[in-house]
């Protein structure tokens, strides 16, 4: 006899199963829940389908938003995630294993402020050469 607390549920979309012996039917069959589950992370700004949440959120962090929250403290070079930042700090810097003293984090708001001057920023005149 089986009660409501015996029923199993699929970890990707929650449909309720009898048995683990169905719940993993059900996720290996030519369906692939997995598969349909993650397909379902698309870009609301641009449609791209990207199979992470995490990945979706530097996404729309990187080029929707513009937002870079994460600064390298050698260059000063801005990036969307600490993922890009610690590789940057291997790659360029030569810092094997990168630590909170390589990277300034800012909030939300910083970031918006940073960035616009960032992007605003005005070069620096050249040195014009001496005809004296």
């Amino acid at each position: 006899l089986l009660i409501h607390s015996d029923v199993v549920r699929c970890s990707y979309c929650k449909k309720k199963f009898l048995t683990t012996e169905a719940k993993e039917n059900h996720q290996k069959s030519k369906r692939d829940c997995r598969k349909i589950f993650d397909e379902r992370l698309q870009c609301s700004e641009c449609g791209l389908q990207i199979k992470r949440k995490s990945t979706l959120n530097t996404h729309m962090r990187k080029v929707h938003l513009k937002l870079y929250q994460y600064q390298c403290n050698n260059c000063k070079r801005l990036y969307s995630s600490i993922d890009c930042v610690e590789r940057h700090l291997k790659a360029i810097h030569k810092i094997e294993n990168p630590s909170e003293e390589n990277v300034t984090f800012y909030s939300r708001e910083q970031a918006k402020l940073l960035n616009i001057a960032e992007l605003n920023r005005i070069p620096a005149p050249r040195n014009k050469k001496s005809t004296t």
